[in-house]
């Protein structure tokens, strides 16, 4: 059935009349070349006149998707050089945020050093009002007073993790313990 429906309009489409038609239409044949390469190529667009005042550079998401739709459908100088403006101010807005973001970054971690580090003097006062000056003997002192702090604190350290353990030895003695109890 199909075959009896589609051999008559493919006889008609591959006839050579209405082969010559198309190829006299496109002008391939008798070859007109300024008609061929004119159905190749883009057409122009024709120029507008815009300022660059005219046009909002891409700033935002939203108005970097509008952007782009536009400059697809009609590219120009215009917009490419609007376009490398915005990539220009919008580079030097992330570097200005980096450096916010690095600078908030040092000042965290200086607040928590001045927080850990008030007890520098070996009396305990904390010079809030400046620098903390201090002759090579203080900073003798306050080395050794350091190394002790942090001796005590890996000391109590590892009294936790032994009590830990003998704690978990414990518990799984109980649990051993009830095990043969219940068995």
């Amino acid at each position: 059935m199909f075959y009896y429906l589609f051999k008559p309009v493919f006889d008609f489409a591959l006839s050579v009349p209405n082969i010559k038609s198309v190829f006299e239409k496109y002008s391939i044949w008798p070859y007109n070349r300024d008609k061929v390469i004119d159905q190749i190529r883009r057409p122009k667009t024709p120029l507008k006149d815009e300022n660059k005042d005219d046009i909002e550079p891409p700033l935002t998401s939203k108005r970097t998707r509008k952007f782009h739709k536009e400059f697809v459908d009609n590219p120009d100088r215009i917009k490419t050089e609007i376009l490398f403006e915005a990539l220009r101010q919008l580079q030097a807005e992330k570097a200005v945020l980096e450096s916010v973001k690095a600078g908030l970054v040092e000042a965290i971690v200086q607040q928590k050093k001045k927080v850990q580090g008030k007890a520098l003097k070996l009396n305990r006062e904390v010079d809030n009002a400046g620098p903390q000056l201090m002759d090579s003997d203080e900073l003798i002192k306050i080395k050794e007073y350091r190394n002790t702090v942090a001796a005590e604190t890996q000391l109590d350290r590892e009294t936790k993790a032994v009590k830990k353990a003998e704690q978990a030895k414990k518990k799984a003695k109980e649990e051993e313990e009830k095990a043969r109890k219940a068995a």
